[in-house]
């Protein structure tokens, strides 16, 4: 018991107690339990037990989250108040309320402002959040976000062993060519951008095809995306079947697939640019994300050449994190694509 770690914890600090403790009318254990159902029916993606403990060692209204026993990010929520956007707020020309908390949203690193309940419930027109849901909220991208961590290759076994006789005996030709280890790496390329894998028996089947050429985790995650386009183009797109998009220049393309990497092991595959016209080249695309947010009210996703997906994606996520990349090939026919800016070199 002692070598035992917790995959996942969430320490609160004891002004906290009261939202966690179900004796004290306390719903954070009952969401957190509707989160791991949540991320399984959405993903696939099943989430181990999350110890909740109390900490003297947090500030009265700060909360942390561990993943095996290493803290991975951190927050302050207010019971008895409720978060909202301050963008949002400012939008409506109203002045601050009094007695407001200014602080920063533990997801999204955004400025907020804690109300009280009085002005929540007669404000319309923002989203107005309590302090419970925005833990669960932030716990919810944690997890996607380090399901490297998360995911051990045990429960990997045990997901497929559970699941594997509907495979029909295709999990001895599967596991002839790839190892447990090398299928939690797909798995996890794949939750990490939010795409499903609950339909595992498909998921193993294309697996088992596509392995017979290639044993590379990226290179098997990028062709099962393929699989999964009509997915993909769906959870992206608005009622109107419309994705809007910001793209790069012919130029641009050229130039970053000279420099695009893929070497053997996991997570290998990245895009290797001079220090300097890298900077410029995340702060050119975070640019026109923004100004394309404010412009339409969503953010667009980023469209590339399907060799540049990936490495893309690792590039940009890191000082981006809601960023979406996607390869053109991955539009489905029926979807309607509006391209409203380029990025050019």
């Amino acid at each position: 018991d002692n070598l035992g770690v917790d995959a996942i914890s969430l320490q609160v600090g004891q002004g906290l107690v009261c939202i966690a403790d179900p004796d004290q009318d306390g719903q954070l254990l009952v969401k957190t339990a509707a989160l791991r159902h949540r991320l399984t029916d959405d993903l696939g993606y099943i989430i181990p037990n999350v110890r909740i403990i109390d900490s003297n060692e947090l500030q009265e209204y700060e909360y942390s989250i561990s993943i095996r026993n290493n803290v991975v990010d951190s927050g302050f929520v207010y019971p008895n108040k409720y978060m909202i956007i301050a963008d949002q707020w400012e939008t409506m020309g109203k002045a601050v309320p009094e007695n407001v908390i200014v602080a920063q949203d533990p997801t999204y690193k955004v400025k907020v402002y804690w109300v009280n309940s009085d002005i929540a419930r007669k404000e319309r027109g923002v989203l107005v959040v309590d302090s419970q849901d925005v833990i669960i909220t932030h716990l919810q991208e944690v997890l996607i976000k380090h399901v490297d961590g998360v995911l051990s290759e045990v429960e990997t076994k045990k997901y497929i062993d559970s699941v594997i006789s509907n495979c029909n005996g295709s999990d001895e030709k599967l596991l002839s060519n790839l190892s447990y280890g090398d299928i939690r790496r797909v798995f996890v390329n794949l939750i990490r951008e939010k795409i499903s894998i609950k339909d595992i028996v498909l998921v193993l089947s294309r697996l088992e095809d596509y392995s017979r050429f290639h044993k590379e985790s990226d290179i098997l995650s990028e062709r099962l995306r393929k699989d999964f386009s009509r997915q993909i183009s769906l959870a992206h797109c608005n009622d109107d079947k419309k994705i809007y998009a910001i793209d790069l220049s012919k130029e641009l393309t050229a130039k970053l697939l000279e420099v695009i990497e893929l070497q053997k092991g996991f997570g290998k595959t990245k895009l290797v640019l001079d220090k300097q016209f890298e900077h410029g080249f995340v702060e050119n695309v975070a640019t026109k994300l923004m100004e394309k947010h404010k412009k339409i009210n969503v953010q667009p996703v980023l469209l590339c050449d399907e060799g540049l997906r990936l490495g893309l994606y690792r590039l940009l996520v890191r000082h981006i994190p809601t960023i979406v990349v996607l390869a053109d090939s991955e539009i489905e026919p029926d979807i309607k694509l509006e391209i409203v800016d380029t990025v050019n070199l």
